[in-house]
């Protein structure tokens, strides 16, 4: 048993160094070989094949993993995750209405769905997921915050600085989550498809910029005072 799990990680480390797709689905097809009813297999090779934008065959994949473990939320959190990262939300939102019942958080799906409709530009449905977050979880800081997004990007920075004050209230929102956000936008512009919507793109960014740095005056400022 020892040795089947030594030469999945070698395996393992193989492709996650490879550049190479052809040989990467040659590695996947020895390590279920070697362990043919591993859904952790098929949920990896599934992101690969995101990576590749070959969405027809993820999906192949993400559902094998989920019919050998159909009980565990992991096959259906790394499908939701390699979707979103590949920018694919409208397939997250349908994905998330059609699983929800199979994720532990009930406010995170209500959330992520939430900031699905915020990419795609539909504040209105977006603010309404959020809403049922916060119902769910009163002290869920995310859903506050992308709130508070959405309202600045309809226009309403006084209401979104309000917003986004309460969600400072339950948890300070850390640096790296901006970052992050920030940098996948930066990618989104990159991206050929996305040149339709670089105005609103932009404006993500610039909502970001906007709250960081308004939360920062204000620390500093409640600092002075003290």
């Amino acid at each position: 048993m020892a040795r089947f799990s030594e030469d999945l990680d070698r395996l393992e480390d193989k492709v996650l160094v490879s550049s190479n797709l052809k040989e990467t689905m040659v590695l996947r097809t020895r390590m279920l070989k070697i362990s043919p009813d591993n859904s952790f297999i098929y949920s990896k090779w599934a992101i690969q094949l995101l990576k590749q934008r070959q969405y027809r065959k993820a999906k192949q994949k993400f559902k094998r993993s989920i019919i050998i473990s159909p009980d565990s939320v992991k096959p259906y959190d790394d499908w939701t995750t390699g979707l979103y990262l590949e920018r694919e939300f409208e397939e997250v939102i349908m994905l998330l209405e059609k699983y929800h019942k199979k994720f532990t958080f009930p406010h995170n799906v209500q959330n992520t769905i939430g900031v699905c409709f915020l990419h795609l530009g539909d504040y209105d449905n977006a603010i309404t997921r959020f809403r049922k977050a916060i119902l769910m979880k009163s002290s869920s800081e995310l859903a506050h915050f992308n709130w508070a997004l959405a309202l600045y990007l309809q226009g309403k920075k006084e209401e979104a600085l309000g917003m986004y004050e309460r969600a400072v209230q339950i948890c300070r929102f850390p640096e790296w989550a901006y970052k992050r956000e920030v940098e996948m936008l930066k990618k989104d512009l990159e991206r050929e498809e996305n040149k339709k919507f670089e105005d609103l793109i932009k404006a993500k960014m610039e909502g970001f910029e906007f709250l960081m740095t308004t939360s920062r005056t204000k620390m500093r400022e409640n600092e002075d005072t003290e």
